[in-house]
């Protein structure tokens, strides 16, 4: 939707609509093209354009006729149009109809405002509808009185009354007529006559009666009710949105948590499982030495290798004769066995290397025996 026309360097928009993203969207996408002497002089780019003297704007017209809506969509359109001005272009506002809620506030960007005769301008407190606990209420209710602090300080900033004052106002519901935003210093001056002026009978009786149907149904108007319930569910929603969002960062942060000591358990469990696989290894390899096969072989090894000293000698010698009482073996006396005269134990100590082990394998028993009995 083309919302703008430019005649003799001055652009003319109207805003006749709630306040809303979109409409404050199509807006804010034609008033953010136009630019005035002072972007030139300073080389404004404007998407891939760069502001031309021929372009520029002395005057920006907006006709204001509106419920008003959201708030942070009216500061949108507001800040828009005080960019305008720092561009070098001077702004100017006619309410025309309605101006109300965050309407009004978009009137006061204007370097000078203007209300058509039966025309209305209203302001009061931030609004929005709220669900939930005690919690989101008391969140709500510091947003909403924050919201007013800063419309009220602009209200205060343009007509020079105190803020506090404007405070009030708004706590109250105010609606102005052209006369009474005139004295407030909300407007400028009034554009057109009224039927007074005009002198017709009839026309100011159809007056004050539009007059008195208006004045009746605007405070509490189905329209304004609307507008002001779906401005407080936008708001709502918009606190909704934070508090799932903060919902979330809390629920990222315990899954972190969650992933280091899950982690953590992981390298704890490979320790463990590392360190019962080495005992278990150090328990089969004890187990497997002690195997009365293993100590037979090892002492074999040790007597063919004819270095064994003698405490290991006497200490085979001992487990040999343990394994012998064990399997109920009587031990054999062998001090002389051999039809040469020497003992037992004198041959086979006469002996080294493989003829030492071949006696020792033939004679095993009585070599034992014999150890124990000397």
């Amino acid at each position: 939707m083309n919302l703008i026309q430019i005649e003799n360097r001055t652009g003319k928009v109207k805003l006749n609509d709630a306040v809303t993203p979109w409409s404050s969207d199509d807006l804010i996408g034609d008033i953010e093209k136009l630019y005035g002497a002072k972007a030139v002089a300073e080389n404004l780019r404007i998407g891939e354009f760069t502001a031309k003297a021929d372009d520029a704007l002395e005057t920006l017209e907006i006709e204001i006729n509106s419920p008003g809506g959201s708030v942070l969509d009216g500061y949108r359109v507001y800040h828009s149009l005080m960019g305008m001005r720092e561009r070098g272009v001077k702004v100017i506002a006619t309410g025309n109809g309605i101006v109300a809620s965050m309407a009004s506030v978009i009137f006061m960007a204007a370097d000078e405002r203007r209300i058509t005769q039966g025309s209305r301008i209203m302001i009061h407190e931030a609004q929005q509808t709220v669900g939930g606990d005690s919690e989101d209420h008391a969140r709500a209710a510091k947003i909403l009185d924050e919201m007013s602090d800063e419309i009220a300080s602009i209200y205060a900033g343009v007509t020079g009354a105190d803020k506090d004052e404007m405070r009030e106002l708004m706590k109250k519901e105010t609606w102005m007529g052209a006369a009474e935003a005139i004295e407030r210093k909300f407007a400028d001056s009034i554009v057109g006559k009224s039927a007074v002026d005009i002198g017709g009978k009839g026309a100011k009786s159809e007056t004050n009666n539009r007059m008195s149907i208006l004045d009746r149904l605007l405070p509490n108007g189905e329209l304004t009710a609307k507008l002001e319930a779906a401005n407080g569910e936008l708001v709502n929603a918009a606190n909704e949105i934070q508090t799932l969002t903060n919902k979330l960062k809390e629920a990222d942060a315990v899954l972190a948590e969650a992933a280091d000591e899950l982690r953590e358990f992981k390298a704890k469990a490979e320790t463990a499982e590392v360190q019962a696989k080495a005992d278990k290894e150090a328990r089969e390899a004890a187990e497997a030495l002690a195997k009365p096969e293993v100590i037979e072989a090892k002492a074999l090894e040790l007597v063919a290798s004819a270095e064994a000293p003698e405490a290991i000698a006497n200490a085979i010698s001992a487990k040999a004769a343990e394994m012998i009482a064990s399997a109920g073996h009587a031990l054999v006396d062998t001090t002389e066995l051999s039809g040469s005269g020497k003992s037992i134990l004198e041959q086979f100590n006469a002996l080294q290397g493989e003829d030492a082990t071949r006696f020792y394998k033939a004679n095993r028993k009585e070599i034992i025996a014999a150890q124990l009995n000397s």
